[in-house]
């Protein structure tokens, strides 16, 4: 059994953004030669997150208008008094809370085990930040000799 970890990074350009990620998820399973298994995708940030859904640019509008109407950002939240590096971004971390930062994927001869509509988004709620990273985790068996 192999345990196998990549951080990978990439940059958000807007307040809320989805950015599809499967791809460079993909290439770090062909890359690794993974076979079986489970690869959990982590955010390492508290106000960003991982997710699986469709792929859909009204999907993803809808859902940013949801998430500003389900916390609004423009409240007074007491995390806002206290940020250290001065971002009022508390309903970041509040939608981060409600949505979760991981997703455990299973690896079937090597290939993602995804549904038809399903992709991986990396989910930006405090941008736009020029630093984000997402981590790779794989529990499993490889051809790759390790």
């Amino acid at each position: 059994m192999s345990m196998i970890t990549k951080c990978i990074g990439l940059a958000s350009k807007e307040p809320i953004q989805l950015i599809d990620i499967t791809n460079a998820v993909q290439d770090f399973v062909q890359a690794e030669q993974l076979t079986q298994g489970f690869l959990n995708v982590m955010s390492k940030h508290t106000t960003a997150t991982i997710c699986l859904n469709e792929s859909c640019e009204a999907l993803e509008k809808d859902l940013k208008n949801i998430l500003g109407q389900l916390v609004d950002p423009k409240k007074d939240y007491e995390h806002n008094k206290i940020a250290v590096d001065d971002r009022p971004n508390a309903h970041s971390h509040i939608l981060s809370y409600l949505m979760g930062g991981t997703q455990t994927i299973p690896v079937i001869d090597g290939n993602l085990s995804l549904g038809v509509w399903q992709k991986i988004f990396f989910v930006e709620l405090d941008g736009p930040r020029q630093k984000r990273e997402f981590t790779l985790s794989f529990m499993g068996e490889s051809r790759n000799k390790q």
